[in-house]
């Protein structure tokens, strides 16, 4: 059976048809339900861009971005054309080419989709949104629309403002090389970051943290993971090393979420009239290296009042080690001078039989030199303080 060239031409124009909204290239897997959806979101998040490209000097910038990095000359220009940056890529064409989008179709494997986030950009340099991407949930992501509502923005605030599906798409830009050109161009980013923001940490309190140079990326691996990337080490405890510590504050601009808390906040406190609050953080914030070493240098410390009591119990032992008082050359009764049978160890319990007291002079000894000379080692677990499980996964 001959096919008609002319069906066989229009089969493979339905086969390749792609859907543009202001640019932006779109697959069929994106069409119907979905497809409306993104337009509306994608012309939000344009306006969030444009929000805070317009006012580069605001209370939010501040928030999540280093003091360093904030007081370098060029930041503030070099921020404003970050965010100029990402209204071409979710509208307009950039470099001569459109941003192209693809969606997750339902049942189908998508690894990255699969662990829980909400749109990725893949090898091809695609965005992959994902069937979480559309689905509200109480405390997860909705819809913008529905956030800028009158009675959402009377209890709007920085992270509700972050969790619309525009801000989503914000935290994507910032990992294309094209929106991070002018952060790379000012700051040079360190080698294990590239060119464009990584995933560091996830999450109101790990970006604030983050720019406070406070962040222990352990702890939020702890808990992110595996949504959060840890296929490199960002904040090594040492040059080199191989275990995730406390990051430098200098990073926060390589930050994605960074980026889109930025964006968000300053978009709805615009719309919603109003400064947003901040959510607060725990009074007890992790400490860098400095602050650990002096926890495991203090049970040497602590030993040392204990010097007197020490040198009261050796001079109360030597007397019951004397002949002339233990076979009975005076009955008169000391303190301290009962039976070996009888003896109670110092913390007043009875020493088991045919053991040794564990605070005899020897051993003590033998603990105060190991003290000196030797640090012992912390053997306790990490502590993380904080709510690390806060996030969005992106």
């Amino acid at each position: 059976m001959k096919v008609n060239p002319l069906l066989r031409a229009l089969g493979a124009l339905l086969v390749s048809a792609r859907f543009c909204v202001a640019g932006v290239e779109f697959k069929p897997s994106c069409a119907g339900a979905k497809m409306k959806i993104l337009g509306k979101e994608f012309q939000y998040a344009k306006e969030m861009a444009e929000a805070a490209k317009d006012h580069p000097n605001n209370d939010y910038l501040s928030l999540f971005f280093d003091a360093g990095t904030r007081a370098n000359p060029g930041f503030a220009s070099a921020s404003k054309d970050v965010f100029t940056r990402m209204t071409q890529v979710l509208d307009s064409t950039h470099q001569g080419q459109s941003t192209k989008v693809s969606c997750q179709l339902p049942g189908e494997v998508d690894r990255m989709c699969d662990q829980g986030v909400l749109a990725h950009i893949n090898a091809g340099g695609i965005l992959k949104i994902c069937e979480k991407f559309f689905v509200d949930s109480a405390d997860g992501i909705k819809s913008t629309e529905t956030m800028l509502k009158q009675t959402e923005c009377a209890n709007m605030d920085i992270r509700k403002a972050h969790r619309t599906r525009a801000q989503s798409l914000i935290h994507e830009s910032a990992h294309t090389e094209y929106v991070m050109a002018p952060m790379k161009a000012l700051l040079n980013p360190p080698a294990v970051i590239g060119s464009v923001a990584y995933d560091i940490v996830y999450g109101y309190e790990g970006c604030v943290k983050l720019a406070k140079g406070i962040l222990d990326r352990q702890c939020a691996l702890s808990v992110q993971r595996p949504v959060l990337n840890s296929a490199k080490v960002v904040c090594p405890t040492a040059p080199g090393g191989t275990t995730e510590g406390i990051c430098k504050a200098d990073l926060s601009p390589w930050n994605a979420d960074n980026w889109g808390f930025t964006a968000s906040a300053t978009y709805f406190s615009r719309k919603c009239q109003k400064k947003l609050t901040y959510p607060t953080l725990p009074p007890k914030l992790p400490g860098g290296p400095a602050k650990r070493s002096l926890q495991v240098s203090a049970p040497a410390k602590r030993q040392r009042p204990s010097q007197k009591r020490r040198s009261t119990q050796r001079r109360g032992l030597k007397r019951k080690e004397s002949p002339s008082r233990l076979q009975g050359g005076r009955k008169k009764a000391t303190k301290g001078s009962k039976s070996p049978a009888s003896k109670k160890s110092p913390a007043g319990k009875k020493s088991p039989a045919g053991k040794k007291n564990p605070t005899q002079p020897n051993q003590q000894k033998q603990k105060v030199l190991k003290g000196n000379s030797k640090q012992p080692k912390d053997t306790k677990s990490k502590k993380c303080s904080g709510n690390f499980a806060d996030f969005l996964a992106m």
